[in-house]
């Protein structure tokens, strides 16, 4: 619309020009070298200048005086025709009628292409001098005052046929004096299809300058004032029909041009229409309306308070289109044309518009702007818009606030240069994102501008971008490259530019939150790669728009991960409609840990290091390297800790080459009921495995080297808390599932299936209850396997294992000795078991099995880490018994009765020999039963469970089976050989028969 503003403006300024010849009327032509003619002084009585006559006759209708042998005076500017004139007093000259008619264009020999303009004065005009006129001697002073005392016209016929500029000017009483030249009536003009109407006319004139005569005499004076400014003080109404700029024809075609769909503009104010020639500005004043009048559809209008144009004169002006110009080769007796206006060339260089605020309203271009000023450069073709407050500008589904804005529009559609000042803000939605809204804010500036090829947008002082339903993107200043290519979208014939994101750098206090990442940075540098032949090739498919996200979020991705890092570099590749991570790096203290997971539930994610750096993300064999002091890895209940923590997607491999820590999920356990369904227990804490060389993870299989120790925990039915510590050489721990780093899905139900330690095995188990310690058991072995989800273990020897828990079974109550002393109640028992071959059992179920050569110390201890010297050379102490047998079976009873304190349960078997202070015993079976409190020595049928009292030779019992309760001292005999009952002291119960 501004471009058809201008184009008003300019023809509205030709208009006023045209009321220049007001003052030049007079003043060339009766200087001496214009001498005036009559048909009286020509031969034949033929009219003056026959081929003027001629000309005459083409710009006056037949009739008119004009034709009627008038005087002519001419000079190379023009003609000025009249009647008669008279002296009315020594001062004053009446020219009584006059036509003067100005030739734009062409030269004094040959006017064929001059266009003329005429002003016709049908009462005459009455000048007034300084000094007596003398028309003898043509003696004429300064003028001083001149009067057109009725109608007056001015007209020029078209430039060419159908150009549609032929000018029309009417009114009436002008008076003219040294320095203005005034028309106080209505005026009509028209140029062209448009016109208007207004009042008092007022045109100011410079102060008469000295200009070189014709033979380039500086003293002699041409009294030519030049022409400052002209103003109509009340304007009623301008139309203006302009050719639509986007719809006319050719120049090369006049009639398509002239078929062509015009622009109809109305122009009211209610101040002065001002044209300052010296400045070349035209303005209109107060309560300025400039209203587009449309065939149909919407009205477009701007409303202001002052609407200026201002007017340029290139160097290599044409010649056409002045009032009075004149050809380049003039002689130099015309040089004194340059004193008055000269408007060759003349083009419109810029229009400003002001208001409190100014408001320009384009429905028909979905275009609103609200601003204290608008300015609009046509030659540099800049925009420039301000507000102290804030401007508003709407466009095309776009918004845009701010203070200040500039736009430098480039050629062909392309992206041109921007300056806005803030604080501002943007907001609109994406027709290429099916309808989504975006957000842009600034404090200080934003600015758009080439750079190294390409196009950077910057946002300064504090700017944040953000896609609704997407999320945001925030730092002290926001840096973005563009590149500009044609888009292969367009139509054919109508090339239109595509922008696409090839580099973004954010510094200072950088925010993003986003669906799937929240976080903070300050530093972050993005280049992105558009992947070439990700456009669709058919029109169809590059027209389907992509898969529109449910608005409730459901077929979004569940995570969302929280983000602190120093810096972040990153490689985005952009196929399609999708954009994928290729390279990755973070820097300065690093962490990154999921806040919400894909499954309710779920064990979050979290990263922590001072570096690190992703390769190939988008493919299947991405690498990523954590680096810190130390650096951690976890997620779904895997953990893993290191100085650098690499892993290879491609080869579904997690590897240290330092010391460090994993940590694997532990899952709930059910345990048999007997008849009753099997409960859950509670879930355990993961497992965790330290190492001092290095570990490698499969996705299946993890191995760690050196110095390992694992640690875990379990909680019994009854409540029980076991805390387990495990050391070795080496380990291998074997998930019961394959973790696939290629899939974005993890498995479900991670645990641990099997732990495998080899060479020097050391376990500890230390058992609590409601905070107190109840049990610590040790065992070391040669090599060790313990299937986590069952609690089965295997171990190689030689080794040992023992174990210190309360117990009243034969610490408190053993066989009397032969002193009958009582010894002391103990409160903790300790038993100490050593093995050749293999330990098997389960830990859950609290049972293990030794085999090859087992010897068993028990006896009674004061402190949980107190042990008994399993090679006595003083012999056992008061309470203490020795076992030997070729296995030994021990389990804690109290793991399979609930509500009870069952206690421990010893079973030997081969070749099985128990000794105590008192006694010793040997059975092909030795057993004891801490909830009976009952010690069984069995034989084998070949061979008798016998018995021996201390200092005894010879057995003191022997049996099949010899039952002893330690609660009151009491024996059963089942089979027995032969009793020697002197000095026991105590009952004996024989088998019924």
């Amino acid at each position: 619309m501004f471009s058809r503003v201008v184009r008003f403006v300019t023809s509205l300024a030709i208009v006023g020009c045209a009321y220049l010849a007001y003052r030049l009327v007079f003043v060339p032509f009766i200087e001496p070298a214009a001498r005036p003619r009559t048909a009286d002084s020509q031969t034949n009585g033929a009219p003056a200048d026959a081929p003027g006559s001629n000309r005459l006759q083409a710009l006056f209708p037949p009739g008119s005086w004009e034709l009627d042998e008038p005087k002519v005076l001419e000079t190379d500017r023009g003609m000025l025709l009249l009647k008669e004139f008279r002296e009315l007093d020594p001062y004053r000259l009446e020219l009584k009628p006059c036509t003067l008619i100005l030739f734009s264009g062409g030269g004094a020999d040959d006017r064929t292409e001059a266009r003329p303009v005429i002003l016709q004065a049908g009462e005459g005009a009455i000048l007034t001098f300084d000094e007596p006129v003398n028309l003898a001697r043509w003696q004429i002073g300064r003028l001083v005052r001149g009067t057109l005392p009725g109608p007056v016209i001015i007209r020029s016929p078209e430039s060419r046929p159908g150009a549609a500029d032929q000018l029309e000017v009417a009114t009436h009483h002008v008076q003219m004096t040294r320095d203005r030249i005034e028309a106080p009536q209505p005026i009509r003009f028209r140029y062209g299809n448009s016109y208007g109407s207004g009042r008092d006319l007022i045109i100011y004139l410079a102060p008469p300058a000295e200009a070189p005569s014709a033979g380039g005499n500086l003293g002699s004076k041409q009294r030519v004032p030049m022409i400052a400014s002209a103003e109509l003080v009340h304007v009623d109404r301008i139309r203006l029909q302009l050719d639509n700029p986007g719809e006319s024809g050719s120049a090369a075609n006049p009639h398509a041009r002239a078929a062509a769909p015009s622009l109809e503009l109305e122009i009211t104010c209610q101040g002065p229409f001002k044209f300052d020639f010296e400045s070349r500005v035209a303005t209109f004043q107060d309560q300025v309306d400039v209203v587009r009048v449309p065939g149909s559809g919407p009205i477009d209008q701007l409303s202001c308070q002052r609407l200026a144009v201002y007017f340029t004169k290139p160097h290599n002006s044409s010649p056409d289109v002045s009032l009075n110009s004149q050809p380049q080769a003039a002689s130099s007796a015309r040089s004194s044309d340059s004193l008055a206006p000269d408007l060759r060339g003349l083009k419109v260089e810029r229009i400003q518009v002001q208001g409190a605020p100014a408001v320009l309203r384009a429905p028909s271009y979905a275009a609103t702007l609200r601003a204290e000023l608008f300015e609009y450069n046509f030659l540099t073709r800049e925009v420039k818009i301000e507000d102290r407050q804030k401007l508003m500008l709407r466009y095309q589904g776009y918004d845009v606030e701010a203070r200040e804005l500039e736009y430098q529009f480039a050629a062909e559609g392309r992206l041109g240069r921007l300056r806005a000042l803030g604080p501002g803000h943007a907001y609109g939605t994406l027709a290429d994102r099916d309808g989504q809204s975006f957000e842009a804010a600034w404090n200080d500036r934003v600015i758009v501008q080439p750079h190294q090829g390409d196009h950077a947008l910057s946002l300064l002082g504090g700017g944040m971008l953000r896609m609704h339903g997407e999320g945001e993107f925030a730092a002290r200043d926001l840096h973005v490259w563009l590149s500009e290519s044609l888009d292969p979208r367009a139509p054919p014939g109508k090339p239109r530019y595509r922008h696409l994101p090839l580099r973004m750098l954010a510094e200072g206090d950088v925010r993003v939150d986003s669906w799937q990442l929240a976080g903070t940075t300050q530093r972050a540098e993005i280049w992105v790669r558009h992947e070439a032949g990700a456009e669709p090739a058919d029109s169809a498919a590059r027209d389907t728009p992509p898969k529109k996200e449910r608005a409730d979020g459901k077929d979004r991705p569940g995570q969302k991960f929280d983000l602190v890092a120093g810096h972040l570099q990153t490689q985005l590749v952009r196929r399609g409609h999708q954009t994928l991570v290729e390279h990755l790096i973070l820097g300065g203290q690093v962490r990154l840990r999921e806040v919400r997971t894909e499954k309710a539930g779920d064990v979050p994610m979290a990263v922590v290091g001072e570096l690190v750096q992703v390769d190939h993300a988008n493919t299947n064999t991405a690498r990523i390297a954590v680096q810190g002091r130390p650096a951690e890895v976890s997620a779904r209940g895997l953990s893993v800790t290191g100085d650098t923590i690499q892993l290879n997607r491609g080869d579904n491999r997690i590897w240290i080459t330092s010391p460090g820590k994993m940590t694997f999920p532990a899952m709930a356990r059910k345990e048999p009921q007997g008849a009753q369904p099997p409960t859950t227990l509670a879930a355990r804490p993961p497992l965790s495995v330290d190492w001092k060389g290095r570990m490698d993870f499969d996705g299946r299989t993890a191995k760690f080297l050196r110095d390992v120790q694992v640690r875990g925990a379990e909680q019994t039915q009854q409540g029980e808390m076991f805390d387990l510590l495990v050391m070795g050489h080496e380990l291998t721990v074997t998930l019961n599932q394959e973790v696939n780093f290629s899939r974005d899905k993890p498995p479900e139900d991670l645990d641990v299936q099997e732990l495998a330690f080899v060479g020097g095995v050391y376990l500890q188990n230390t058992g609590r209850r409601q905070g107190g310690q109840t049990s610590h058991d040790q065992l070391q072995v040669r090599d060790l396997k313990i299937e986590h989800s069952t609690g089965r273990l295997h171990a190689y020897g030689p080794g040992w294992g023992s174990s210190v828990r309360y117990d009243r079974g034969l610490a408190e109550n053993g066989l009397p000795s032969a002193a009958d002393a009582v010894p002391a109640e103990p409160r903790l028992a300790y038993v100490r078991v050593d093995y050749e071959d293999e330990i098997t059992g389960n830990m859950t179920a609290r049972e293990l099995t030794f085999r090859g050569r087992v010897r068993t110390l028990y006896g009674p201890v004061d402190a949980w880490d107190q042990t008994l010297d399993p090679d006595p050379a003083q012999g056992l102490s008061s309470g203490q018994y020795l076992l030997a047998s070729d296995q030994l079976s021990v389990a804690d009873a109290g793991s399979r009765m609930a509500g009870r304190e069952a206690g421990i349960e010893l079973t030997a078997l081969g070749n099985a020999t128990i000794e105590g202070d008192a006694f010793t015993a040997r059975a092909w079976r030795v057993a004891y039963a801490k909830a009976k409190e009952l010690v069984i020595l069995e034989g084998d049928g070949r061979t008798e469970a016998e018995l021996w009292r201390k200092g005894s030779s010879t057995p003191d019992a022997a049996a099949q089976q010899i039952r002893f309760w330690t609660t009151n001292q009491s024996v059963q005999v089942d089979g027995g050989r032969f009793l020697n009952l002197g000095g026991l002291g105590m009952p004996l119960t024989l088998p019924k028969r």
